[in-house]
Protein backbone atom coordinates (compact mmCIF):
# COMPACT_ATOMS: atom_id res chain seq x y z
CA UNK A 1 0.00 0.00 0.00
CA UNK A 2 2.60 2.53 -1.12
CA UNK A 3 0.07 5.25 -1.94
CA UNK A 4 -1.15 5.32 1.68
CA UNK A 5 2.33 5.11 3.18
CA UNK A 6 3.77 7.86 0.96
CA UNK A 7 0.83 10.25 1.42
CA UNK A 8 0.60 10.19 5.22
CA UNK A 9 1.52 13.89 5.76
CA UNK A 10 -1.55 16.01 5.13
CA UNK A 11 -1.20 19.27 3.23
CA UNK A 12 2.44 18.60 2.32
CA UNK A 13 2.79 19.34 -1.40
CA UNK A 14 6.60 19.28 -1.27
CA UNK A 15 7.53 15.86 0.22
CA UNK A 16 4.30 13.83 0.37
CA UNK A 17 2.88 11.89 -2.56
CA UNK A 18 -0.45 12.84 -4.04
CA UNK A 19 -2.63 9.77 -3.51
CA UNK A 20 -4.56 10.56 -6.70
CA UNK A 21 -1.43 10.41 -8.84
CA UNK A 22 -0.94 7.94 -11.68
CA UNK A 23 1.21 4.81 -11.58
CA UNK A 24 3.88 6.73 -13.48
CA UNK A 25 3.86 9.42 -10.78
CA UNK A 26 4.19 6.72 -8.12
CA UNK A 27 7.14 5.17 -9.97
CA UNK A 28 8.89 8.56 -10.21
CA UNK A 29 8.22 9.17 -6.51
CA UNK A 30 9.50 5.67 -5.68
CA UNK A 31 12.83 6.44 -7.33
CA UNK A 32 13.14 9.45 -5.02
CA UNK A 33 12.30 7.46 -1.89
CA UNK A 34 14.28 4.29 -2.60
CA UNK A 35 18.01 4.80 -3.23
CA UNK A 36 20.15 1.87 -4.47
CA UNK A 37 23.93 2.15 -4.32
CA UNK A 38 25.94 -0.62 -5.99
CA UNK A 39 29.69 -1.01 -5.54
CA UNK A 40 31.05 -2.83 -8.57
CA UNK A 41 34.45 -3.49 -7.00
CA UNK A 42 33.06 -5.39 -4.03
CA UNK A 43 29.73 -6.52 -5.46
CA UNK A 44 27.87 -5.07 -2.47
CA UNK A 45 24.55 -3.29 -2.83
CA UNK A 46 23.29 -0.76 -0.29
CA UNK A 47 19.60 0.06 -0.07
CA UNK A 48 18.28 3.22 1.59
CA UNK A 49 14.55 3.64 2.13
CA UNK A 50 12.85 6.95 2.91
CA UNK A 51 9.40 6.99 4.52
CA UNK A 52 7.39 9.14 6.90
CA UNK A 53 7.45 6.63 9.79
CA UNK A 54 10.20 4.25 10.94
CA UNK A 55 7.84 1.30 10.70
CA UNK A 56 6.91 2.10 7.09
CA UNK A 57 10.57 2.38 6.11
CA UNK A 58 11.36 -0.98 7.70
CA UNK A 59 8.32 -2.65 6.12
CA UNK A 60 9.23 -1.35 2.66
CA UNK A 61 12.83 -2.49 3.10
CA UNK A 62 11.71 -5.99 4.10
CA UNK A 63 9.32 -6.13 1.17
CA UNK A 64 12.08 -5.09 -1.25
CA UNK A 65 14.40 -7.69 0.25
CA UNK A 66 11.77 -10.43 -0.09
CA UNK A 67 10.95 -9.50 -3.69
CA UNK A 68 14.65 -9.38 -4.54
CA UNK A 69 15.20 -12.83 -3.03
CA UNK A 70 12.26 -14.19 -5.02
CA UNK A 71 13.63 -12.66 -8.21
CA UNK A 72 17.08 -14.14 -7.59
CA UNK A 73 15.53 -17.55 -6.92
CA UNK A 74 13.57 -17.35 -10.17
CA UNK A 75 16.74 -16.43 -12.06
CA UNK A 76 18.59 -19.34 -10.47
CA UNK A 77 15.77 -21.72 -11.30
CA UNK A 78 15.65 -20.44 -14.89
CA UNK A 79 19.42 -20.83 -15.23
CA UNK A 80 19.27 -24.41 -13.94
CA UNK A 81 16.34 -25.16 -16.21
CA UNK A 82 18.15 -23.78 -19.28
CA UNK A 83 21.38 -25.59 -18.49
CA UNK A 84 19.66 -28.94 -18.04
CA UNK A 85 16.88 -28.63 -20.63
CA UNK A 86 18.83 -29.98 -23.60
CA UNK A 87 20.36 -32.79 -21.57
CA UNK A 88 16.95 -33.71 -20.20
CA UNK A 89 15.37 -33.68 -23.67
CA UNK A 90 18.13 -35.95 -24.97
CA UNK A 91 17.67 -38.26 -21.97
CA UNK A 92 13.90 -38.42 -22.50
CA UNK A 93 14.36 -39.18 -26.19
CA UNK A 94 16.87 -41.93 -25.36
CA UNK A 95 14.46 -43.36 -22.78
CA UNK A 96 11.67 -43.54 -25.35
CA UNK A 97 14.02 -45.08 -27.89
CA UNK A 98 15.28 -47.83 -25.59
CA UNK A 99 11.71 -48.57 -24.48
CA UNK A 100 10.58 -48.93 -28.09
CA UNK A 101 13.56 -51.16 -28.89
CA UNK A 102 12.83 -53.44 -25.93
CA UNK A 103 9.15 -53.56 -26.88
CA UNK A 104 10.10 -54.52 -30.44
CA UNK A 105 12.26 -57.40 -29.18
CA UNK A 106 9.45 -58.57 -26.88
CA UNK A 107 6.90 -58.42 -29.73
CA UNK A 108 9.27 -60.36 -31.98
CA UNK A 109 9.70 -63.13 -29.41
CA UNK A 110 5.95 -63.28 -28.78
CA UNK A 111 5.11 -63.36 -32.47
CA UNK A 112 7.63 -66.07 -33.40
CA UNK A 113 7.38 -68.01 -30.12
CA UNK A 114 11.18 -67.95 -29.88
CA UNK A 115 13.15 -66.65 -26.96
CA UNK A 116 16.62 -66.77 -28.55
CA UNK A 117 16.76 -67.49 -32.30
CA UNK A 118 20.54 -67.88 -32.08
CA UNK A 119 20.21 -70.87 -29.75
CA UNK A 120 17.45 -72.37 -31.91
CA UNK A 121 19.58 -72.02 -35.05
CA UNK A 122 22.49 -73.64 -33.26
CA UNK A 123 20.21 -76.52 -32.30
CA UNK A 124 18.94 -76.89 -35.87
CA UNK A 125 22.50 -76.80 -37.19
CA UNK A 126 23.32 -79.64 -34.78
CA UNK A 127 20.41 -81.67 -36.17
CA UNK A 128 21.51 -80.96 -39.74
CA UNK A 129 25.10 -81.95 -38.95
CA UNK A 130 23.91 -85.19 -37.39
CA UNK A 131 21.78 -85.99 -40.46
CA UNK A 132 24.71 -85.31 -42.75
CA UNK A 133 26.87 -87.67 -40.72
CA UNK A 134 24.17 -90.33 -40.93
CA UNK A 135 23.94 -89.69 -44.67
CA UNK A 136 27.66 -90.16 -45.12
CA UNK A 137 27.64 -93.33 -43.04
CA UNK A 138 24.71 -94.76 -45.03
CA UNK A 139 26.40 -94.00 -48.36
CA UNK A 140 29.57 -95.73 -47.22
CA UNK A 141 27.64 -98.80 -46.06
CA UNK A 142 25.72 -98.86 -49.36
CA UNK A 143 28.93 -98.76 -51.37
CA UNK A 144 30.40 -101.59 -49.30
CA UNK A 145 27.24 -103.65 -49.70
CA UNK A 146 27.18 -103.17 -53.48
CA UNK A 147 30.77 -104.27 -53.67
CA UNK A 148 30.18 -107.51 -51.75
CA UNK A 149 26.54 -108.46 -52.42
CA UNK A 150 24.44 -109.33 -55.44
CA UNK A 151 22.54 -106.59 -57.26
CA UNK A 152 19.23 -108.12 -56.20
CA UNK A 153 20.14 -108.15 -52.51
CA UNK A 154 17.15 -106.69 -50.55
CA UNK A 155 19.51 -104.88 -48.20
CA UNK A 156 20.51 -102.58 -51.05
CA UNK A 157 16.92 -101.34 -51.35
CA UNK A 158 16.73 -100.78 -47.63
CA UNK A 159 19.88 -98.63 -47.66
CA UNK A 160 18.63 -96.70 -50.66
CA UNK A 161 15.30 -95.97 -48.96
CA UNK A 162 17.15 -94.93 -45.81
CA UNK A 163 19.39 -92.60 -47.79
CA UNK A 164 16.36 -91.08 -49.55
CA UNK A 165 14.64 -90.50 -46.21
CA UNK A 166 17.76 -88.86 -44.80
CA UNK A 167 18.03 -86.66 -47.91
CA UNK A 168 14.40 -85.56 -47.52
CA UNK A 169 14.97 -84.75 -43.86
CA UNK A 170 18.13 -82.79 -44.70
CA UNK A 171 16.20 -80.81 -47.32
CA UNK A 172 13.47 -80.02 -44.79
CA UNK A 173 16.00 -78.91 -42.19
CA UNK A 174 17.75 -76.75 -44.78
CA UNK A 175 14.40 -75.15 -45.63
CA UNK A 176 13.85 -74.39 -41.95
CA UNK A 177 17.27 -72.78 -41.73
CA UNK A 178 16.70 -70.85 -44.95
CA UNK A 179 19.62 -72.39 -46.82
CA UNK A 180 17.56 -74.51 -49.16
CA UNK A 181 16.07 -73.53 -52.50
CA UNK A 182 13.53 -70.78 -51.86
CA UNK A 183 13.76 -71.30 -48.12
CA UNK A 184 13.58 -68.39 -45.68
CA UNK A 185 12.76 -69.86 -42.24
CA UNK A 186 15.29 -69.31 -39.50
CA UNK A 187 17.58 -67.25 -41.73
CA UNK A 188 14.96 -64.51 -41.99
CA UNK A 189 14.01 -64.82 -38.33
CA UNK A 190 17.63 -64.70 -37.25
CA UNK A 191 18.29 -61.69 -39.49
CA UNK A 192 15.33 -59.79 -38.06
CA UNK A 193 16.34 -60.69 -34.52
CA UNK A 194 19.95 -59.58 -35.06
CA UNK A 195 18.70 -56.25 -36.42
CA UNK A 196 16.45 -55.73 -33.41
CA UNK A 197 19.26 -56.77 -31.09
CA UNK A 198 21.66 -54.26 -32.65
CA UNK A 199 19.02 -51.52 -32.40
CA UNK A 200 18.48 -52.40 -28.74
CA UNK A 201 22.21 -52.34 -27.96
CA UNK A 202 22.61 -48.98 -29.69
CA UNK A 203 19.55 -47.59 -27.87
CA UNK A 204 20.89 -48.79 -24.51
CA UNK A 205 24.31 -47.27 -25.21
CA UNK A 206 22.68 -43.97 -26.18
CA UNK A 207 20.50 -44.13 -23.07
CA UNK A 208 23.49 -44.60 -20.76
CA UNK A 209 25.36 -41.73 -22.44
CA UNK A 210 22.31 -39.44 -22.19
CA UNK A 211 21.81 -40.39 -18.54
CA UNK A 212 25.43 -39.60 -17.76
CA UNK A 213 25.19 -36.24 -19.56
CA UNK A 214 21.99 -35.39 -17.70
CA UNK A 215 23.59 -36.22 -14.35
CA UNK A 216 26.61 -34.06 -15.16
CA UNK A 217 24.41 -31.16 -16.29
CA UNK A 218 22.29 -31.42 -13.14
CA UNK A 219 25.37 -31.46 -10.91
CA UNK A 220 26.89 -28.47 -12.74
CA UNK A 221 23.62 -26.53 -12.49
CA UNK A 222 23.42 -27.14 -8.74
CA UNK A 223 26.95 -25.81 -8.35
CA UNK A 224 26.14 -22.55 -10.19
CA UNK A 225 23.37 -21.19 -7.98
CA UNK A 226 22.73 -17.48 -7.64
CA UNK A 227 21.64 -16.27 -4.24
CA UNK A 228 21.09 -13.04 -2.35
CA UNK A 229 23.04 -12.80 0.90
CA UNK A 230 21.88 -10.06 3.28
CA UNK A 231 24.90 -8.60 5.05
CA UNK A 232 22.88 -6.11 7.10
CA UNK A 233 19.22 -6.76 7.78
CA UNK A 234 16.71 -3.90 7.47
CA UNK A 235 16.77 -1.80 10.64
CA UNK A 236 14.34 0.68 12.10
CA UNK A 237 15.52 4.26 12.47
CA UNK A 238 15.31 5.93 15.88
CA UNK A 239 15.51 9.51 14.63
CA UNK A 240 14.48 11.26 11.46
CA UNK A 241 17.34 11.95 9.03
CA UNK A 242 15.32 13.68 6.30
CA UNK A 243 14.32 16.20 5.30
CA UNK A 244 17.13 18.32 6.69
CA UNK A 245 15.07 21.39 7.51
CA UNK A 246 17.90 23.74 8.57
CA UNK A 247 19.76 23.07 5.34
CA UNK A 248 16.57 23.50 3.31
CA UNK A 249 15.77 26.76 5.07
CA UNK A 250 19.33 27.98 4.55
CA UNK A 251 19.24 27.08 0.86
CA UNK A 252 15.86 28.75 0.40
CA UNK A 253 17.06 31.85 2.26
CA UNK A 254 20.21 32.08 0.19
CA UNK A 255 18.27 31.55 -3.01
CA UNK A 256 15.83 34.33 -2.07
CA UNK A 257 18.72 36.61 -1.15
CA UNK A 258 20.48 36.05 -4.46
CA UNK A 259 17.24 36.58 -6.36
CA UNK A 260 16.60 39.80 -4.44
CA UNK A 261 20.20 40.98 -4.97
CA UNK A 262 20.08 40.21 -8.67
CA UNK A 263 16.77 42.04 -9.02
CA UNK A 264 18.16 45.09 -7.20
CA UNK A 265 21.26 45.14 -9.38
CA UNK A 266 19.21 44.88 -12.54
CA UNK A 267 16.88 47.63 -11.35
CA UNK A 268 19.68 50.10 -10.52
CA UNK A 269 21.51 49.25 -13.70
CA UNK A 270 18.47 50.05 -15.80
CA UNK A 271 17.83 53.26 -13.83
CA UNK A 272 21.45 54.48 -14.29
CA UNK A 273 21.20 54.01 -18.05
CA UNK A 274 18.28 56.39 -18.19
Amino acid sequence: DLRRRFSIPQNDPVFAFDATGTIEDLQAYWERMVIVDYDGSTGLMALKIYAFTPQDAEDIANAVLQESSDAINKLSERAREDSTRYAREAFEAATIRVSEARAAVTDFRTKNQISDPTADVASQMGVLSSLQQQMASALVELDLLRASAQTDDPRIGQYERRIAAIQDRIAQERDKLGVGEGGTGFARILGDFEKLKVDLQFAETTYLAALSSFDRATTAAQQQNRYLATFVQPTRAEASTAPRRPIWLLMIGLSCFFIWASSVLVYYSLRDRR
